[in-house]
C-alpha cells in the first residue's frame, strides 16, 4: 500500500510503526471528489465530520451578511481540516476546493478512539493542530505590521515549507494555483495590490509567478523581504519521541485488519498496569535527579561563593557603569531634540512672519490697483455725461432755430 501524503507528512515528524499507518488510512476509506470552486462544508452547517485532503487545494473562508470575505487558511495535500470546529455544533466557516479536489471525510467520534489508544498519534495531531494556530497568529501580525511586500513574502516562503511536509517540491519551484484574489483576501489586500507586489518582485529578480506556479530566483533575498519568523514552522518532537509506540486496537480501526496484539485477552488492563508503572518509576527517576542536582548546585556555590559575589559585584558595577551611559545618551539625545524642535519652532515664526508681510505687501496693491481703476471708470463717466450735455445742447439749438425759421 502506497502511503498517502497525511500517512507521509505525520511519519516525517514521528517515525510511525505498522498499525498507526494503517489508523492513519483507515481515515481516508471514503475519497470524494470536488470540482475548483465547490461548496465541501459551508459556514454554519452542521459539523460531525473532519476531512482529509488526499489531493488538491481547499481555502477556509468566512463571509458576512454584506458579502465581505476572509480566507483563513489554506489546506494542502495531507491536512486534517476541522480541527478548530470540533468544540462547535456549527462550522464556522466554509470549506471551497480551489482546485479540483479529493477529500475524505470521517466522524469527529473517531479522534476519542485515537486519543484513547494511540497517544504518539495523539501528540501528532496536537502538534499540528496547534501549529495551525500559530500560522493564524503569523497572519494577524501580517495583518497589523507587515507591508504589502511582506506579507507576500512571508507567504510564499510558508506555503514553500508547508508543502515540503505534505509532498515533493521541485527545487525552488512551488505549485501555487491561487489567484491573485484568493492572495489579496487571504492577506487583507486588494487584487490591484497584489498586482503590483508581484510585478515589483519580478522585476527585483526574486520570485517569478504565473500559471499556477511560482519560481523562487533568490531565495535569500525572499527570506530577507519577508521579515520571517522561523520558529512558528518548526515543531518540537522530544516529548513525543519519549513514548514508545503503542499498537492500535482493533476498535481502533472499526474492523480494519491487521492488529493481531489488541486480540489478546486482557490486553487493554496489562497496557494500563504497564503504563502506570512506567509512569511512577518515569517520576521517581525525575526526584532522584532532581535533587542531586539541587545538592550539586548547593556544593558548588559554598566552593565558589567567594568568587561569585566578586564576580557579582563587577558585573553590578559594570551594569551601573552601563546604565549610566545610557541615562547621558538619553539626556544628550532629549538636548539634541530640544534644540532641533526650537529650531523648528524660529523657522516656523520666520515663514509666519513672512507671510504675514506678503500678504500685506499683496492686500496694498490690491488696493492701489483698485483705486486706479476707480479713478479711470470716473474720469470715463464725466467724459461721458460732458459728451452726452454736448450733443443735447446742439439738438436744442437745432430746434430752436427751425421754431423760428
Amino acid at each position: 500500500m502506497t502511503d498517502s501524503c497525511l500517512v507521509q507528512s505525520y511519519d516525517r515528524i514521528v517515525s510511525l510503526s505498522h498499525a498507526e499507518k494503517a489508523f492513519l488510512h483507515s481515515l481516508e476509506e471514503q475519497p470524494t471528489d470536488f470540482n475548483a470552486g465547490d461548496v465541501i462544508a459551508a459556514q454554519a452547517s452542521h459539523c460531525d465530520q473532519l476531512f482529509v485532503v488526499s489531493q488538491g487545494w481547499c481555502i477556509s473562508e468566512i463571509a458576512d451578511d454584506t458579502g465581505q470575505c476572509q480566507i483563513i487558511d489554506v489546506h494542502l495535500p495531507g491536512d486534517i481540516i476541522g480541527t478548530r470546529e470540533v468544540a462547535f455544533a456549527r462550522r464556522l466557516s466554509t470549506l471551497r476546493a480551489v482546485t479540483p479536489t479529493t477529500v475524505c471525510p470521517f466522524p469527529r467520534r473517531r479522534l476519542n478512539t485515537m486519543f484513547r489508544d494511540a497517544p504518539r498519534l495523539s501528540g501528532v495531531f496536537v502538534l499540528i493542530a496547534m501549529q495551525r494556530e500559530a500560522i493564524l497568529s503569523e497572519r494577524i501580525f501580517d495583518l497589523g505590521r507587515r507591508d504589502a511586500l511582506a506579507r507576500v513574502c512571508h507567504f510564499l516562503l510558508e506555503i514553500q515549507e508547508r508543502l515540503k511536509d505534505s509532498c515533493t517540491v521541485d527545487g525552488h519551484e512551488i505549485q501555487l494555483p491561487l489567484t491573485q484574489q484568493h492572495l489579496a483576501d487571504t492577506l487583507g489586500l486588494t487584487s490591484v495590490h497584489i498586482s503590483r507586489v508581484i510585478r515589483r518582485l519580478r522585476e527585483m529578480g526574486v520570485v517569478d509567478i504565473k500559471r499556477g506556479q511560482a519560481l523562487i530566483l533568490d531565495p535569500k533575498r525572499l527570506r530577507v523581504l519577508a521579515r520571517k519568523n522561523e520558529e512558528y514552522l518548526e515543531l518540537d518532537t522530544s516529548w513525543i519521541e519519549g513514548t514508545s509506540a503503542l499498537t492500535v486496537s482493533e476498535a481502533m480501526l472499526d474492523g480494519f485488519p491487521d492488529a493481531p496484539v489488541a486480540e489478546q485477552p486482557g490486553y487493554r488492563e496489562r497496557a494500563a498496569r504497564k503504563l502506570r508503572r512506567l509512569r511512577v518509576l518515569d517520576a521517581a527517576e525525575v526526584t532522584v535527579a532532581e535533587r542531586g542536582a539541587a545538592a550539586d548546585d548547593r556544593a558548588r556555590a559554598r566552593c565558589l561563593g567567594d568568587v561569585l559575589s566578586e564576580r557579582e559585584r563587577e558585573a553590578h558595577e559594570a551594569k551601573v557603569a552601563e546604565l549610566r551611559e545610557a541615562r547621558d545618551r538619553r539626556l544628550a539625545a532629549a538636548a539634541a531634540a530640544r534644540a532641533r524642535a526650537q529650531a523648528a519652532l524660529n523657522a516656523v515664526e520666520k515663514a509666519t512672519m513672512l507671510g504675514r508681510a506678503t500678504v500685506r505687501a499683496h492686500a496694498e496693491e490690491a488696493a492701489r490697483r483698485r483705486e486706479a481703476r476707480c479713478s479711470v471708470l470716473r474720469e470715463t463717466l464725466l467724459r461721458i455725461g460732458e459728451s452726452h450735455a454736448r450733443v443735447s445742447n446742439a439738438i436744442l439749438a437745432r430746434g430752436e432755430a427751425a421754431a423760428r425759421r
